[in-house]
């Protein structure tokens, strides 16, 4: 019998390389079923995947990204953006029921209905911005035909800033004072506690779908938290986040709960785990491997833990946080067995949670109403860690925004003081009505 088809991350390179160039060379098709968040469907035109410098913009374990720009051929302007996700997640998982909505293999991607359920839950604007909706999926084969490929496409809202990784790289370097090396600008305290609030929010709407059951997300980290434009009526000058990639999301059931087959089979990123959702295992992953914390149960607050990392890394403007790198360290790692994050720590081996000098090292940068509501996120115990409405609640009543909360597209001009609390952002280089 024939090895079963691999998911991308498992191909031999040169299969790799094949898929992303066929992918980047395919003809853009609109998606055969529209999803959510967009007044007008994805309509034919003349669409253009964007020249980059690597063969396409994104590869992850289970696919590969790129975007597409409707190009009007008299001007070569740009008319409208989509980023499309060619997913190659392998025989096992295409086959598997609970990767499909109804366990209907080959009908709607559970990845898509999960964004997108999130992305109703609230239908507010002000909330809704915060959830990367699925726009559509396509390409997607009966599994009875052969030869069957075990690929489909999703089709994603285009967002202008890309992922929390390359916005903290977009921050510029300099030198301090007694330094050795340059270091990057800190992120300003309004536009992390803007962040902070954004992440609150999506975590609510998750916790309010399937009868307020809620939904586990499994791999939110910095390379799947998105920045869009700016709203025009909130922080106009900070870019809008999104929470994406709901793949490993799933509806808090018992199977869940308790850790089930079903959760170990799903693709998370360790380094960003909930102690109840790490794995003990090496990197790269071929579950399932034991549960690194015995005895833990998933939960909302399951969520609250990742939202609690992430802003962990952003204060800190470093990805993954060398304290939990443990599992594949580099020949120059240097953090020490008792000072690592481990959600079972031994006798002198690691601890169980961060300690404020660990959130915010050196001299002091942040409020301490910002560490201490992150240091909540972050403990060890579910139970001790605030449900989704009581973060959101407790970051809107603590959070000093420093006026960057009240600037609008018709605010006026910054002041100096404003001003020192901008991030550096890129250009849109895709701006609808650029030239291509």
């Amino acid at each position: 019998m024939a090895n079963p088809a691999p998911r991308l991350a498992d191909m031999a390179a040169n299969a790799r390389h094949l898929v992303m160039h066929t992918f980047r060379n395919w003809p853009f098709v609109p998606p055969a079923n529209q999803g959510a968040g967009r007044p007008q469907p994805i309509a034919p035109g003349n669409w253009l995947p964007i020249p980059t410098a690597s063969i396409v913009m994104a590869v992850g374990a289970e696919g590969v990204v790129h975007l597409w720009c409707d190009v009007d051929p008299a001007t070569q302007t740009i008319r409208d953006r989509v980023v499309v996700k060619h997913v190659v997640s392998g025989q096992a998982r295409y086959q598997d029921p609970d990767n499909w909505v109804n366990n209907q293999v080959g009908g709607q991607p559970l990845e898509c209905h999960q964004a997108n359920l999130v992305w109703a839950a609230i239908p507010n604007p002000a909330v809704q911005q915060h959830i990367q909706s699925c726009l559509g999926w396509g390409d997607v084969v009966p599994p009875h035909v052969v030869p069957q490929t075990y690929q489909y496409k999703l089709y994603h809202e285009y967002c202008s800033q890309s992922s929390l990784n390359r916005v903290m790289k977009n921050q510029p370097k300099k030198k301090k004072a007694g330094a050795k090396r340059k270091g990057r600008r800190q992120f300003p305290e309004p536009f992390l506690l803007y962040m902070f609030e954004s992440l609150a929010k999506a975590c609510v709407a998750m916790d309010r779908v399937y009868n307020r059951r809620g939904l586990v997300h499994q791999d939110m980290h910095p390379g799947n938290v998105f920045f869009g434009d700016p709203d025009s009526n909130r922080f106009v000058t900070y870019p809008v986040l999104k929470v994406a990639d709901f793949g490993s999301a799933r509806e808090l059931t018992h199977q869940v709960r308790f850790r089930g087959p079903i959760v170990q089979n799903d693709p998370v990123c360790l380094t960003y785990a909930a102690p109840e959702n790490s794995w003990l295992s090496p990197i790269p992953m071929n579950g399932p491997f034991p549960w690194e914390a015995q005895h833990m149960v998933i939960t909302k607050k399951t969520n609250i833990y990742q939202v609690g990392l992430i802003m962990a890394s952003a204060i800190r403007l470093i990805q993954p946080l060398p304290e939990n790198n443990w599992r594949q360290p580099s020949n120059n790692y240097r953090v020490l067995p008792a000072d690592q994050l481990h959600h079972d720590p031994g006798p002198a081996v690691g601890v169980s949670e961060l300690s404020r000098a660990q959130l915010n090292p050196g001299p002091k940068k942040y409020s301490d109403a910002l560490i201490n509501l992150v240091i909540q996120c972050l403990r060890h115990h579910s139970g001790h860690r605030p449900f989704a409405h009581e973060l959101l609640r407790d970051i809107q009543q603590n959070a000093n925004f420093q006026g960057m909360d009240q600037i609008t597209a018709i605010s006026g001009p910054l002041t100096a003081a404003q001003k020192d609390l901008c991030i550096d952002m890129n250009p849109d280089k895709y701006e609808i009505g650029r030239i291509f």
